[in-house]
């Protein structure tokens, strides 16, 4: 039998450096994902309540992909969640407790930008 098509040189590395370029458009776009995903949760877990003089702040340092794909997204967000008293100079200077948080934060996609749906708190 002959051999009617033998690779290159020159198409191995067409073929290496399409594959490197995928890779990395994927990984900015995970990553991209990722640090929207922590700047919702942050926002979601800080709030103040002014009746009870009461405020807390979160600092997202984990999000995790569970599912993706080119309509929508589902990341799971966790970190640290920190209760204060409230001052309008400071708010939250001096924490009283800190707790662990998470939730799960389905995204959608429109018009190539990623728009929060829903939070299931976990």
């Amino acid at each position: 039998m002959e051999k009617i098509f033998t690779p290159g040189k020159w198409f191995v590395l067409f073929c290496a450096l399409f594959i490197a370029i995928f890779a990395s458009l994927r990984w900015v776009i995970n990553t991209r994902l990722e640090t929207s995903a922590k700047a919702f949760g942050e926002d979601i877990y800080s709030w103040v309540w002014l009746d009870k003089n009461v405020c807390s702040s979160a600092d997202m340092t984990d999000a995790k992909i569970l599912h993706q794909n080119s309509n929508d997204a589902v990341v799971e967000v966790s970190g640290e969640q920190t209760f204060g008293p409230f001052d309008s100079s400071k708010p939250c200077a001096l924490p009283a407790g800190k707790s662990q948080c998470k939730a799960v934060l389905t995204f959608y996609r429109l018009q190539n930008d990623w728009r929060l749906g829903r939070v299931e708190f976990q």
